[in-house]
């Protein structure tokens, strides 16, 4: 039982590599916390909802990386940037604004903020 987390996250995978991206969420949050790597998966598998459009899986995936890393401008970079894409434009830029808070040069948060402005958000 201890290990039983190998059988979600393989699990997981499959279901990923097959586009059954909100099935394969339930089962990447459940093998999540035994991870030793939780952080990088996190990340990892938010990048890869991200890079299949499946926003709001990555964005659960990235509500993870923040909760492990909250004092790292990245997880909140990371998942502004996939509500800019899903267009939740007011939680971007509530993100985005974190960043600056953590990393007032970060160029992506600049770029992104000057874009939800300009856009009228």
């Amino acid at each position: 039982k201890k290990e039983s987390f190998y059988f979600y996250l393989i699990g997981g995978q499959l279901l990923f590599d097959n586009g059954f991206y909100d099935k394969s969420l339930l089962y990447f949050n459940k093998c999540l916390n035994e991870l030793p790597y939780k952080i990088n998966v996190s990340r990892k598998m938010g990048l890869a909802y991200y890079g299949k459009g499946a926003y709001e899986e990555a964005i659960e995936m990235f509500n993870n990386y923040a909760k492990y890393l909250p004092l790292s401008a990245d997880p909140y970079l990371q998942r502004g940037k996939t509500f800019y894409m899903a267009k939740q434009f007011d939680k971007a830029k509530t993100d985005f604004e974190k960043v600056m808070q953590i990393n007032p040069e970060n160029e992506e948060a600049i770029k992104h903020l000057e874009l939800i402005k300009e856009n009228g958000f």
